[in-house]
């Protein structure tokens, strides 16, 4: 079968020639227009990807009278499967000699056109489908080109766009060597991404979700550079993989910041830690301790000075140990200062009931912030005329209780913190209270009248205003039944006259009030005339027909009716004439 075959082709392709030669000798060799001849080749994706299909497509264009065309399309038959193809417009017109042909065991595609003109146009269009084994480069070439005109073999340029298509190897996974790493600040890691399958050619991206704790590079290679914790992202062809990464930051060492070195007793400096580095990872718990016996030192670092002498204070953080020295300093009061502890004269009386604070009259705290005494005070307050200012033993608040004039003594103690040697002093002020009799009161307002139900407010006037008497009132009223009256309120009861009487003291002040019944109450009501009438809320309609008159109404309808009559009468007589 095989040598019938290859007899009928050898027997075709000589009466090929034939043909050829025939023609070519019975058409004369006619110079013809100059042919621009090119060949353009042409894929419809820039990239392969296994299981993908391809169409490759060859076309002509800048020719003038060529009349034969042989064109072997080559491809890599072990990276791509033929499918189909297609001629092209310019060959299916070339005649009954053009034709497309796949030749497999060439890993070629023909496309041949004889003894015909040949069109500029698509010559043939093949689907190929990429294998799955394929990589690399997929072998688009031309195996042969040959364009005829008459006998002679004309030139021609190629364009092969698909020559360099590639087969693309995708991801389906990447995986990291590590999934988290503990780093400390400064140190190094390698990750390592595996992508499957493993020939895929994909390169690997890599990224850091937080660059101020841990940074990466386009190999992988994971740096700490400070504290925190950061997402480590290795990604292929949309796929991708993470690693956990934590930054530690370890405490090297601890100090002990105070605002200030020097403190006395009795006061307060605050203690603060430093660490380093500051951003340290470590636990910053501190521990605050002391001996206590020049100063003690509160969980928040909080130093109070307890004596002459100088305290060393410990914290301990993070398995670090830090200390600072505290110096407490004393300064008494002294026998010669104790002799400048005086009272200011006291220029004003002061008002019966009023309240003065004796401290704000004494000299001692200016003694104490000039000289920055740090001694314990005791101020012990006292006074014979007790009748006249009551005056508080322990805080010096003076109270004026009546007319006339009050020594009061204060009995100073100092004593510093080993309580011995205390140093004492004194000093004595008068203090004068005077009062301010009240004249008389009076009412705000006279109120002659009022409506029953209504209310009204009085209040009282000292005259002075600035009586130092009780001003507390007490209100009556001389007839309840009519007017009542509490804290001021008056209200009216009923009609009738009563006296409302204010009293502060042995000082009184009184009001006549006259009560009313209200007018829409009233019934019957004068007129003015003698007569009464009655009123109600609704207004009298004057002039009103009563319901009684029942005679004037018939006498009102018969004389209505007599006239209709006549006017009827009247008018017939006028009609007739």
């Amino acid at each position: 079968m095989k040598r019938t075959n290859k007899r009928v082709m050898a027997f075709l392709l000589s009466l090929l020639m034939v043909f050829g030669i025939c023609f070519s000798a019975g058409i004369p060799d006619v110079k013809a227009a100059e042919n621009n001849i090119r060949f353009t080749v042409n894929a419809d994706k820039d990239t392969l990807h296994r299981g993908d299909t391809v169409n490759i497509t060859v076309s002509m264009s800048g020719n003038v009278n060529a009349r034969s065309l042989v064109y072997h399309l080559k491809y890599d038959a072990e990276k791509l499967e033929y499918v189909s193809h297609t001629p092209g417009q310019p060959i299916s017109d070339a005649g009954m000699f053009g034709k497309v042909v796949h030749k497999a065991d060439l890993s070629e595609v023909w496309a041949t056109a004889m003894m015909e003109p040949v069109g500029n146009g698509n010559i043939m269009t093949i689907t190929f489908k990429v294998k799955e084994n394929a990589k690399g480069n997929v072998g688009i070439s031309a195996a042969q080109i040959q364009v005829i005109e008459g006998l002679t073999e004309l030139p021609y340029e190629q364009e092969n766009h698909a020559e360099n298509l590639n087969v693309e190897i995708a991801v389906t996974k990447i995986t990291l060597d590590q999934s988290e790493i503990n780093l400390k600040k400064g140190e190094t890691a390698k990750l390592t991404a595996a992508v499957e399958p493993a020939d895929a050619a994909a390169a690997v991206a890599w990224k850091s979700s937080n660059e101020s704790a841990v940074t990466v590079d386009q190999k992988g290679n994971v740096t700490a550079v400070g504290a925190g914790e950061a997402v480590i992202t290795a990604e292929a062809s949309g796929i991708s993989a993470s690693c956990k990464v934590n930054v530690a930051v370890p405490l090297d060492s601890i100090s002990i910041k105070s605002e200030k070195d020097t403190v006395k007793r009795n006061e307060t400096a605050q203690l603060s830690v430093v660490y380093v580095p500051a951003d340290t990872t470590d636990d910053k718990t501190i521990t605050w301790s002391s001996s206590g016996e020049f100063a003690v030192v509160d969980g928040n670092g909080l130093v109070t000075a307890v004596k002459e002498g100088t305290e060393t204070i410990t914290a301990k953080a993070g398995g670090k140990t830090a200390s600072c020295q505290i110096k407490v300093v004393e300064n008494h009061l002294t026998e010669e200062l104790a002799k400048t502890v005086r009272f200011e004269k006291i220029k004003e009386a002061v008002l019966k009931g009023q309240t003065i604070n004796l401290m704000d009259y004494l000299n001692l705290s200016d003694i104490i912030t000039e000289n920055d005494i740090t001694d314990d005070m005791k101020l012990v307050w006292e006074t014979k005329d007790k009748d006249v200012v009551k005056v508080d033993s322990k805080t010096g608040e003076a109270k004026g209780l009546k007319e006339g004039k009050a020594k009061i003594t204060v009995e100073i103690t100092a004593t510093g913190s080993d309580k011995e040697n205390p140093v004492s002093a004194s000093a004595e002020v008068e203090v004068e209270v005077k009062e301010i009799p009240l004249g008389s009161i009076a009412f705000d307002k006279i109120i002659k009248e009022m409506q029953v139900g209504s209310i009204e407010t009085l209040k009282v006037i000292c005259n002075p205003a600035d009586t130092t008497d009780d001003i507390t009132v007490e209100w009556s009223s001389s007839d309840t039944s009519v007017l009542s009256v509490e804290n001021g309120v008056v209200k009216a009861l009923k009609a009738g006259k009563a006296t409302i009487t204010a009293k502060v003291g042995d000082k009184t002040a009184n009001c006549e009030i006259t009560v009313k019944d209200n007018e829409t109450s009233k019934n019957p009501a004068d007129t003015g005339n003698g007569k009464t009438e009655t009123k109600t809320e609704k207004n009298t309609v004057k002039n009103a027909v009563k319901t009684g008159d029942t005679a004037n109404v018939a006498l009102y309808l018969i004389l209505l009716a007599g006239a209709a009559a006549v006017i009827l009468v009247s008018q017939r007589k006028r009609s007739r004439r």
